[in-house]
């Protein structure tokens, strides 16, 4: 675990340095694939930074809620200072995004999809920094997949669910950004929102983190997994029945924005 770096005698939250990346690796992918049609990335930027208001404050908040079961310090210093969950931050920028849209008159669904198809990406590499900060790690292990780490200052061994999570986001990144080349509205969004929180769900059985919260055999993240599972199915259902091209994924007429 490397929880912060030292850089000219200055500490960096190594998870800070990992986001920064996961984002500028996102953007670049959007830059260069074909898949996406150009003359849309500052709308796509714009979008983008009002998400991830919504998501800090509401992956901030999740993680307060949470943090009520095992933490010994406040609410607000919690809200404050704590963590981040992962699934507070979709939410929310999901509901930032869909206001910010409203008021310019822009479908909602265009953008999640584009979103959707890079989002794995920031988690490939996002997972990575939540080794680094020793957090989200698996539960104690001496089987033959079990890494070295160090939880609460003693030397253990622990499923690597990150590594795993990675690995399956990794697969999202490739299936969406290599071989997926459907442009049917909502499409790219249902596949996420059924695929990674089934994935989510089974992985969570891996964890050994208190901080995730845990409600007799299920966690906070698995409540959330099989609720997005099912807009995820909506979204589907509704996406065969419009039948229409993303306009951000095809030669369709371009929207005033």
């Amino acid at each position: 675990m490397y929880p912060v770096i030292k850089i000219f005698n200055v500490n960096f939250a190594v998870f800070s340095i990992v986001l920064i990346v996961a984002i500028s690796i996102c953007f670049l992918v959007y830059v260069i694939n074909k898949k996406y049609v150009k003359g849309y990335s500052f709308l796509i930027l714009r979008c983008f930074l009002i998400s991830l208001i919504g998501a800090t404050l509401a992956g901030r908040l999740l993680s307060a809620l949470t943090l009520l079961q095992t933490s010994s310090e406040s609410f607000l210093h919690n809200l404050l200072f704590g963590g981040f969950v992962f699934y507070g931050g979709l939410i929310g920028g999901l509901v930032s995004l869909m206001f910010y849209c409203k008021t310019k008159n822009i479908f909602t669904l265009d953008i999640c999809d584009v979103f959707a198809s890079l989002l794995p990406l920031g988690q490939t590499v996002g997972r990575i920094g939540c080794y680094m900060s020793g957090c989200c790690y698996g539960c104690e292990d001496n089987g033959v997949l079990s890494v070295p780490y160090i939880i609460n200052n003693v030397q253990t061994r622990v499923f690597p669910t990150w590594f795993f999570e990675a690995g399956f986001c990794l697969l999202l990144v490739i299936f969406f950004q290599v071989l997926y080349r459907s442009t049917k509205l909502g499409m790219h969004t249902a596949i996420y929102l059924i695929v990674y929180p089934s994935f989510r769900f089974i992985n969570e059985f891996f964890r050994g983190d208190a901080v995730r919260g845990v409600y007799g055999w299920i966690s906070t993240s698995q409540i959330i997994s099989i609720l997005l599972i099912i807009v995820g199915f909506c979204v589907l259902l509704y996406s065969r029945k419009r039948g229409e091209n993303n306009v951000f994924l095809s030669k369709t007429q371009p929207i005033n924005v």
